[in-house]
């Protein structure tokens, strides 16, 4: 339950000035519940996710997911206090073009072959009474 809770109140509070709350009551849960997920509540979640996992898996899935939430764990703990959002990890920008139509108009050869065309439209049968 506690695991929720975090996942949520990061979610909340990252990218707000009130990280310091979230922090706080991290604090005071303590960060060793972060790495620990039980066999019981992996089986509960992949029961939700409709995954069927082999019993003979589970450990091994207990420990790789113990780790992933270890190296979140890591990464929380990143002074990340004045560094800015970016959207890449390098500088980049993509070449532009101008914007010219570049294909002739051909609605009159398309819609010659259509039963029904009203105004440069497409007319289709009622559907829906």
């Amino acid at each position: 339950m506690i695991t929720y809770l975090s996942l949520f109140l990061h979610s909340v509070f990252a990218r707000s000035a009130q990280k310091s709350a979230c922090d706080a009551v991290l604090a005071d849960i303590g960060t060793g519940w972060l790495m620990a997920l039980s066999q019981n509540e992996i089986q509960r979640i992949a029961h939700l996710a409709r995954i069927e996992i082999d019993e003979s898996l589970l450990l091994r899935l207990q420990q790789q997911l113990g780790s992933i939430f270890g190296m979140i764990d890591v990464l929380s703990k990143i002074e990340t206090d004045g560094v800015l959002p970016m959207a890449h990890a390098q500088p980049l920008t993509l070449p532009l073009r101008d914007d010219v139509v570049t294909e002739p108009n051909r609605r009159d050869d398309y819609q010659r072959g259509a039963p029904a065309v009203q105004d440069g439209l497409f007319l289709v049968p009622k559907v829906i009474e």
